[in-house]
């Protein structure tokens, strides 16, 4: 493309040439690496423009920019402070010195940043969502869920909602993610992001029945919803909805591995046990723990001797010594001419 064009016409340029604009030069060269994303070059030549006697302000943003690519937060700052009044012309040196800030545990100077952007670009979407997700991460659970309420109500898009909901839920405010999720699935009523953020919202708020319910009604549509709708009605005791949802799973691997454990919680160990030829014909049988499952299943049915041939098959240590305990089982139901199961 033009870059690479652009930078191979900079390397056939001799540095040494009398006359040569150095400052302009360099600062050539690290904008070209700049837009390459080379961002240590982009640094090391507008640093070079910069002592060649470049004395445009907009050096100082372009090397703030190189540094912050690098991930040299601090050397950002440096930049910026030498940027002038010019800074105050661009959102984006407000939003550069705060995530530099925020990056180096500066909470405070973060703030300001946001603050002194605000206060010059009141309605900037840019600086509210950082604002808002320095609250959640400063503890303002209260006044984040507020003003990202109302900033999303403006126009929020997809990822605007999911970063601040997921700020959210790693404070562990669970139903404030909720209800931001809430709105953002009015909003957006066909992203599958947003549901499946919700689902596992109201999950982290250990209402697994509302997020099986949220799922439920999308997996009619969607088969791809399927598997997790039965799951997360197994984890809110609603083992036969949860059979029924597995039922109408399309892709086989998944529908059997989860069929079979679920019919094991249900205790029908005779229906569980008869999926062995399944079992193996989809390869599933690879997974110990799916061996480890069906022998229980033959246990419960007394079918020891058939349970013993997939027991053998068992080298992990947690499984192995669940066998061992098996087997002790079994040994004492076959000692005691009893159908102890």
């Amino acid at each position: 493309g033009h870059l690479d064009r652009a930078a191979a016409v900079l390397r056939e340029i001799d540095i040494k040439t009398k006359g040569l604009d150095r400052a302009r030069y360099h600062t050539l060269s690290g904008l070209v690496a700049l837009k390459r994303r080379d961002y240590r070059v982009a640094a090391a030549e507008l640093a070079a423009a910069i002592g060649a006697g470049q004395r445009d302000k907009n050096a100082y943003l372009l090397l703030a920019q190189a540094r912050f690519g690098m991930k040299d937060y601090r050397g950002t700052l440096a930049a910026l402070e030498q940027v002038g009044a010019l800074a105050r012309r661009y959102v984006g040196v407000y939003l550069m010195r705060a995530q530099a800030h925020w990056r180096l545990g500066e909470r405070g100077g973060a703030w300001r940043a946001l603050g002194e952007g605000l206060s010059r670009f009141p309605s900037d979407r840019q600086l509210v969502r950082q604002k808002v997700l320095l609250m959640v991460e400063l503890g303002l659970y209260s006044g984040a869920t507020q003003i990202g309420l109302r900033y999303l109500a403006r126009g929020g898009d997809e990822t605007d909602y999911v970063a601040i909901a997921e700020a959210l839920r790693r404070g562990k405010q669970h139903r404030r993610a909720i209800l931001i999720l809430e709105q953002a699935k009015l909003a957006l009523p066909r992203s599958d992001r947003i549901l499946k953020q919700l689902a596992r919202a109201y999950l982290d708020d250990n209402k697994p029945l509302a997020a099986a319910e949220l799922l439920a009604r999308a997996a009619y549509a969607k088969p791809k919803y399927r598997v997790e709708a039965a799951e997360l009605y197994r984890r809110a005791g609603r083992l036969i909805t949860a059979l029924y949802f597995n039922g109408l799973v399309l892709e086989q691997k998944p529908k059997v591995r989860q069929r079979l454990g679920l019919l094991i919680e249900l205790a029908r160990f005779e229906q569980a046990a008869a999926m062995a030829p399944r079992l193996s014909r989809l390869g599933l049988l690879a997974d110990q723990r799916i061996v480890y499952a069906l022998a229980y299943a033959l246990y419960k049915v007394g079918r020891y001797k058939r349970a013993e041939r997939w027991l053998k098959r068992l080298t992990k240590p947690e499984l192995f010594q669940r066998a061992i305990e098996l087997r002790k089982a079994m040994a004492v139901c076959s000692a005691s001419g009893f159908a102890c199961p």
